[in-house]
């Protein structure tokens, strides 16, 4: 199911230059589109590794302090 099937070219009613308008705008939707599929939630991973490494930090911080296990997130 491509989601430009229903894209159509009216070729009789345009002149040359729309024409190549449509394509140009046709081609680029379409190069968006991939790459959106090709790099879904690029940063997601980098972000969740940070999330991990602070938590851990957090949790070595506080077993040297012996300070109890925060439960909100507050130090």
């Amino acid at each position: 199911d491509h989601p430009f099937k229903n894209f159509s070219n009216k070729t009789n009613l345009t002149t040359d230059s729309e024409q190549d308008q449509k394509a140009l705008f046709f081609s680029l939707q379409t190069n968006i589109y991939k790459y959106i599929i090709s790099h879904p939630k690029a940063e997601i991973p980098h972000r969740e590794r940070e999330k991990k490494k602070k938590k851990e930090r957090k949790r070595e911080r506080d077993e040297v302090t012996g300070a109890a296990p925060s439960r909100l997130g507050r130090p």
